[in-house]
């Protein structure tokens, strides 16, 4: 495909000889910091060789050195080896620093390459998305139009949608690969001007950048995961499906598609007369939650929850976890992203491994897969009500920090204010419905929604709102505070500066409004807790490899931290790791972390 010139005055060049590469180096060797990026075979980084190397030292200079080319008429090209070989000892020194778009996926194939950066201190795609955290796209070609107000060559433009980069002409690769790197100099002032300017620079430094490395890390670690197992748990999964469609028509009357929308409405509210909750365009809702309303009335809505929840088990995870097995390590690769949420929260690609059902649900037993290999175990380590620890910290409610700091148990002692019981007296169901509560508030949760959620009327569930705040006034006064202050700035802020923009906290539209004023509560309690984890992360992993632990750091998984140890010094590893967690930063109540081991994930 043609491929426009740049839009500015740049000078890319393309490197083919050794004088020219040394030429390269020797520029390098005086700048402050040079932009790095690679061109590779695919978008996994544990599978991806690389093309070619695109260099920056400075502003409107690039080079592009091709390493993989392999398009018709491609000139002679550089060996990889003696290219990282030449460019080693710049990328693994502390000096110059190195800066780029998404260098984590580049720090991965190096490493697998054998060559260590260390110099990492600017990643456009993190400033980006610290400064504009409720936009969805943190892409170079968006950071570029956004402030540079300008073009850049697309990948399709030069390999076509689905094309492979080392059939690109080298000229045309050039352009293309060294002004990714050479627009990230010219964004780097403007980023850090911006990150100055809204307080963000101790986060971003402090915390976001140090974490790419660790992610890295974690990401080339892996998951080991044991295939017959997911087999054998496919084949238990499969026969109770077949025993829950049996059941659906039995109580149906007649054999219909349980996972037709359209059939399943007919079902519900033409045959079985049920009333219909809610509508969406094409007609009755047959969500969950519908689902959940009708099945207090009739035993078919249940079963098709029972019935979807175990199908999505086998398409989601049994079928699909062996195809993202890596043949070379028999390891599950996962992707952690920086860049996906507003408040600061890890999430994970390529499979999602957070979203892996809990051992209290049927799907528990997909965890039984993810094992340790011989000799080792897995530890979980699990920070306690992270966020209600948290919230007592903002709020400094005295009944709060009180009940924390005597390791209480808060749902009890919740339970025990807002339904009039002793303590003592507190029922199961009374703690699970306290639980609720405690957690509901941290989410802005309405007397309707807490209605629905603990199975109460809406009056009831408002007083029992009334009665937690009575029970922790401060609690209410943070509240108040949060929304006052997000409505005067326009934005939500954690406890380490993170900052989540609430434009319509101050909508007349009453469902954004209220959306946004949840938000302001929310923020500061989970975004703080982010961090909270991202410092442990840092930490431990500095430790593992300045104390040389037997073990892996594998997983991020919201409060919990998954790890590969060996098992005669698991126990030592444990304790070092809760300490690391409950120190990381000193609160107004004591951080506590629950480290369990196991043979698999389900056993933690």
């Amino acid at each position: 495909p043609s491929v426009p010139s740049p839009t500015m005055n740049s000078d890319y060049r393309t490197v083919l000889d050794d004088a020219t590469l040394e030429h390269v180096v020797e520029s390098l060797r005086d700048v402050e910091r040079f932009a790095l990026d690679l061109e590779t075979t695919s978008r996994n980084p544990m599978e991806a060789a690389i093309v070619g190397i695109a260099i920056s030292p400075r502003p409107l200079l690039g080079f592009y050195i091709p390493v993989g080319h392999d398009a018709l008429g491609v000139p002679a090209q550089l060996p990889l080896e003696r290219v990282l070989e030449a460019l080693r000892p710049l990328i693994e020194a502390e000096s110059p620093e190195i800066i780029g778009q998404n260098l984590k996926y580049d720090l991965t194939i190096l490493k697998r390459y054998g060559v260590a950066p260390r110099g990492i201190r600017f990643d456009s795609m993190i400033a980006s998305h610290l400064l504009r955290p409720d936009e969805r796209h943190h892409d170079l070609a968006t950071i570029v139009r956004t402030y540079l107000g300008q073009e850049t060559i697309s990948y399709d433009e030069v390999a076509g949608r689905n094309g492979s980069f080392a059939a690109v002409s080298v000229d045309a690769a050039t352009r293309y690969a060294a002004e990714d790197a050479e627009v990230v100099q010219r964004l780097y002032p403007l980023l850090m001007t911006g990150l100055r300017e809204t307080g963000l620079v101790r986060l971003f430094e402090d915390v976001e950048i140090p974490l790419v490395p660790v992610l890295a890390r974690m990401e080339r670690n892996g998951i080991l995961v044991d295939c017959n197992v997911l087999a054998e748990q496919g084949a238990v999964l499969r026969k109770e499906l077949a025993i829950l469609e049996s059941d659906l028509f039995d109580i149906a009357g007649g054999p219909f598609n349980p996972n037709s929308p359209k059939q399943v409405a007919e079902i519900l509210f033409g045959r079985l007369k049920l009333p219909v909750i809610s509508r969406t365009k094409t007609g009755p809702s047959t969500s969950a939650d519908v689902l959940a309303e009708l099945a207090v009335a009739h035993p078919l809505p249940g079963k098709l929850i029972a019935y979807r929840e175990v199908a999505k088990l086998l398409t989601t995870y049994i079928d699909l976890l062996p195809k993202a097995v890596n043949p070379r390590t028999g390891r599950i690769h996962t992707s952690f992203h920086q860049t996906s949420t507003a408040t600061g929260r890890l999430s994970s690609s390529d499979p999602n491994l957070q979203n892996v059902p809990t051992r209290k649900e049927v799907g528990g037993r997909i965890r039984q897969a993810f094992v340790a290999p011989a000799g080792s175990v897995l530890l979980g380590a699990d920070y306690s009500q992270i966020e209600l620890r948290v919230l007592a910290h903002l709020s400094g409610d005295e009944n709060l920090i009180a009940a924390l700091t005597r390791g209480m148990d808060l749902h009890r002692l919740t339970a025990s204010h807002v339904f009039s019981v002793p303590e003592a007296a507190v029922t199961a169901s009374q703690r699970d419905a306290a639980k609720r509560i405690n957690f509901g508030i941290l989410y802005g949760i309405s007397p309707f929604g807490l209605a629905r959620e603990i199975g109460t009327s809406h009056s009831e569930a408002k007083a029992y709102i009334e009665r937690f705040f009575s029970a922790y006034p401060g609690v209410r006064v943070f509240v108040e505070e949060c929304i006052r202050r997000a409505t005067e700035c326009g934005y939500a802020e954690t406890l380490l500066g993170r900052r989540r923009p609430l434009r319509d906290i101050g909508s007349r539209d009453v469902t954004r409004r209220n959306f946004d004023r949840r938000n302001a509560v929310n923020t500061p309690i989970q975004g703080s807790a982010a961090d909270l984890i991202k410092l442990a992360m840092i930490d431990i992993d500095r430790r593992i490899s300045s104390e040389m632990w037997p073990a892996r750091m594998l997983l991020q998984i919201h409060d919990e931290l998954v790890f590969e140890a060996e098992e005669e010094t698991a126990d030592i590893v444990a304790a070092a790791i809760r300490e690391s967690m409950e120190n990381v930063l000193s609160l107004r109540v004591p951080l506590e972390v629950k480290v369990s081991a196991g043979r698999h994930w389900g056993e933690i």
